[in-house]
């Protein structure tokens, strides 16, 4: 969740420094470096994902869960 925040943020930041570099205040460079700072923030909040999914199936596996595709619904079952 926080790091949903910082996302937004970031991306509010790059907004921010474009509309200054469009109207001379800040040079091209703050720009760039507030697109970076976006762009590790993404990557961060889908690395937490990825983390969040694996432990969901290291989860079911240690309490002896399996993964068979034949349980899973179908497609015409779903309509």
């Amino acid at each position: 969740m926080q790091q949903r925040e910082a996302v937004a943020e970031a991306e509010r930041g790059v907004e921010i420094f474009t509309n200054r570099y469009q109207t001379g205040v800040d040079p091209y460079l703050q720009v760039v470096s507030a697109e970076t700072v976006a762009l590790q923030n993404e990557r961060n909040e889908v690395d937490i994902l990825r983390r969040r999914m694996d432990a969901s199936v290291l989860l079911i596996k240690a309490l002896g869960g399996g993964w068979d595709v034949s349980k899973l619904p179908q497609i015409s079952s779903m309509r």
